[in-house]
């Protein structure tokens, strides 16, 4: 249900694609039905029987004569007689017609299932002349076979007549046609259009088309050398360390849309963007979280500040205000440095406090104590200031 209302809210942004694609489908369907020719079809048919000769015999040759009937071979004999290109000469020479107009018409025989009867069909531009042609060939082929074949004889069941419409075009049919192809190359242009354009669809702000990245929020590796280059320059300083963890967009990663997950990104970094500070920087930590940076932050002010931003990012999400809402349930670890503690001892400081959030119920977690062990990090329960809203 959910990617039903994606796609949904995907076709409203994008329903001018689709009207265009369904405009010109229908243009193209009408230009073409108004310089087609309109071809026209006439059908005569045939019914086959036992002759004066097989009718005269005695009665058992009767029975076999309409057993061989039954067998459709007869039938079948005469209705390639009847589509065969001598016959069709003759009837052309006999109605002083031109050879070469004949290839303008096109001479179709078939069986009719399940009964001795032949049908006759003439396709061609000119109403008249495919009924003439339909009546006379088979006429021509009746004579042929009378002077072949005296057991079965062949008679005209029901003559053409002269056709009022078309066969085609048909513009009802055409335009009928052209939307459902139109709707359909609209959608895969909306669907294509979503996947390699660079722009926000109704959000019209610039975004680096690779999934998984926001404007205003640095990559991973950028925003650590950022981190680092402010360890570097400022020792001595307080600098705290933020882990947004995104779990109710990380519950739907595999269900969400590119295009839907591409415009919450762009959504989260707006919202976190307008909490931070000059100076502060945010940055893509992985696929569904953020990670914050606040230079000068000491522990308790960073909680405040993370916690104010968890209040932000709890709020149900609505895109495009087209009735798609997302509760992001956003998880906040919070480490602050330590004099000349090196970034990758934050980092691990502000992963395990991000991780005691799903272990207590608590949203936001401070943690502000580590021990050193082997140049890694224990968490210690010691020291751990422990605040949250959830």
């Amino acid at each position: 249900m959910a990617q039903i209302q994606q796609y949904s809210s995907l076709i409203r942004r994008s329903w001018w694609i689709i009207a265009l694609a369904v405009l010109a489908a229908l243009n193209v369907a009408l230009i073409l039905a108004y310089f087609a020719t309109p071809i026209y079809r006439a059908s005569a048919q045939f019914i086959v029987g036992p002759g004066p000769s097989l009718l005269a015999s005695q009665d058992r040759d009767l029975v076999n004569g309409i057993e061989a009937l039954d067998k459709r071979s007869i039938v079948a004999t005469y209705a390639e007689v009847m589509g065969s290109r001598r016959i069709q000469r003759e009837t052309a020479e006999r109605l002083g017609i031109e050879r070469s107009e004949l290839s303008g018409y096109k001479f179709t025989s078939v069986v009719l299932p399940d009964a001795t009867i032949l049908e006759l069909s003439v396709e061609g531009a000119d109403p008249e002349k495919v009924a003439l042609l339909a009546n006379n060939v088979g006429q021509q082929a009746i004579d042929y076979i009378k002077s072949l074949y005296l057991v079965y004889d062949i008679h005209l069941l029901d003559p053409a007549v002269t056709p009022v419409n078309p066969i085609r075009p048909q513009p009802i049919r055409d335009i009928a046609l052209a939307v459902v192809l139109g709707l359909v190359f609209g959608l895969a242009l909306a669907v294509l259009r979503e996947q390699i354009s660079p722009f926000g669809g109704a959000q019209g702000v610039w975004r680096p088309a690779a999934a998984g990245y926001a404007p205003s929020a640095f990559s991973r590796s950028h925003f650590q050398r950022q981190m680092n280059e402010q360890l570097t320059k400022s020792k001595a300083e307080p600098l705290a360390l933020g882990l947004v963890q995104l779990t109710g967009l990380q519950d739907n990663l595999g269900t969400l849309p590119a295009p839907t997950l591409q415009r919450l990104h762009l959504r989260v970094a707006e919202i976190l963007q307008s909490e931070l500070h000059s100076g502060e920087s945010l940055g893509r930590w992985d696929e569904t979280s953020f990670a914050v940076l606040l230079p000068g932050a000491t522990g308790t002010t960073a909680l405040q500040r993370l916690e104010h931003i968890q209040q932000a990012l709890a709020q149900p999400i609505v895109l495009d205000h087209e009735g798609e809402i997302f509760d992001l349930k956003p998880h906040i670890g919070v480490a602050v440095r330590q004099e000349r503690e090196p970034a990758e001892l934050l980092i691990k400081k502000a992963e395990a406090a991000l991780t005691e959030t799903y272990q207590n119920g608590s949203k936001t977690i401070l943690y502000n104590h580590v021990q050193p062990i082997n140049g890694a990090a224990s968490v210690s329960n010691k020291g751990r200031a422990v605040r949250g809203n959830g």
